[in-house]
């Protein structure tokens, strides 16, 4: 298959995927705006006394040779297969708490060590923490693309809250219940 044709197999894969309202490649001039509001985004993180995050998704997103957002509806099951989406490490790489998944809520209720807050957030009581904590927004499983021909390297984040609301005003989506994701993949 040739590029253009896998850019448009891609398409209709990320289309067909139930609540999806709709998908865009990003432009080089989405990519610059999208890379320079993440970048603003974690250091407002440490300038603003929060605890600070790293978002590995998008950096991992942009690694790649294409790059395109996605607008779900609220409940959207694009994320809930995943494995993590927030997590809290210390500079060691400690995992000292982290998002579960609705597979992993109820195991991890039965533990002793694990705080649960919320419905859905675990903090690990035995973990030592070394260093100062901080949030890390992982690399998001994206099965939606595997086995396409020429497709190799998928991954893809969540982006931040400015991100977020730049990417939903550029799709002319402005709703807030919109979610937005963005994904990546090389071409073989």
């Amino acid at each position: 298959m040739e590029k253009d044709e896998i850019l448009v197999e891609v398409g209709r894969r990320v289309s067909s995927i139930p609540c999806v309202r709709t998908y865009r490649y990003l432009t080089e001039q989405m990519r610059r705006d999208i890379i320079l509001l993440e970048r603003e985004a974690e250091l407002q993180s440490v300038e603003n006394g929060i605890m600070p995050f790293v978002n590995r998704g998008v950096w991992a997103v942009f690694e790649r040779q294409f790059q395109l957002v996605i607008i779900m509806e609220p409940a959207c099951e694009i994320l809930s297969s995943s494995k993590s989406l927030v997590t809290i490490v210390d500079s060691e790489g400690n995992i000292i708490g982290e998002w579960l998944s609705k597979e992993r809520r109820e195991e991890e209720r039965k533990r002793e060590d694990v705080r649960i807050i919320g419905d859905d957030f675990a903090l690990y009581r035995d973990v030592e923490m070394n260093g100062q904590p901080f949030f890390v927004l992982p690399e998001v499983d994206f099965p939606y693309l595997e086995g396409l021909e020429g497709v190799k390297n998928v991954t893809s984040g969540s982006v931040s809250p400015p991100a977020d609301q730049y990417v939903r005003k550029v799709m002319q989506l402005e709703e807030p219940t919109y979610a937005t994701h963005i994904a990546g993949f090389d071409i073989d």
